[in-house]
């Protein structure tokens, strides 16, 4: 058995979409993301990609030769399926997956099970293998003051 662990942080900046994307779900967000960066940041699923790279021993996604992509011009999920494809190559099957996102003021409750859904969709499992939980920092750091958000997840693979 092997354990992964990933990390995704994503900061607000003033532009006219006023969403963030979190497993694939469009979610209403006071500015909008800075986006600069990798895919359309959903961070939840680059960190659950970066969990599964990481339980494989291939370092980052950034690091992972054997992830032949541009991150600019895939979706989270997309990401997500990529690096399932790869843990499915390298003989490795999911166990299970906890996953935390932190935001301050919105609460995606009612699209939970949606994003849920799209993320064992793209992980090829059931819901039993994927937990995903949403909490925030009592207003600390940059998640508390609506600065940005986060994902965390960890992920237990084992060889088939």
């Amino acid at each position: 058995m092997r354990i992964g662990y990933g990390f995704a942080a994503g900061r607000s900046k003033e532009k006219d979409d006023k969403y963030i994307v979190l497993a694939g779900e469009k979610i209403s967000w006071r500015s909008g993301v800075f986006s600069d960066a990798e895919t359309d940041r959903d961070v939840l699923s680059l960190a659950v990609a970066e969990a599964l790279v990481g339980a494989m021993g291939l370092g980052s996604l950034q690091q992972c030769s054997a992830m032949e992509f541009d991150l600019k011009h895939l979706t989270g999920l997309q990401v997500v399926e990529q690096a399932s494809r790869l843990m499915e190559e390298q003989g490795f099957a999911l166990c299970n997956m906890d996953i935390k996102v932190l935001l301050q003021e919105i609460r995606p409750q009612p699209l939970l099970e949606q994003m849920k859904a799209n993320l064992c969709s793209a992980l090829g499992c059931t819901s039993g293998e994927v937990n995903l939980k949403l909490g925030n920092e009592q207003w600390l750091g940059y998640t508390g003051s609506g600065d940005g958000f986060n994902a965390t997840a960890v992920c237990l693979i084992k060889k088939k």
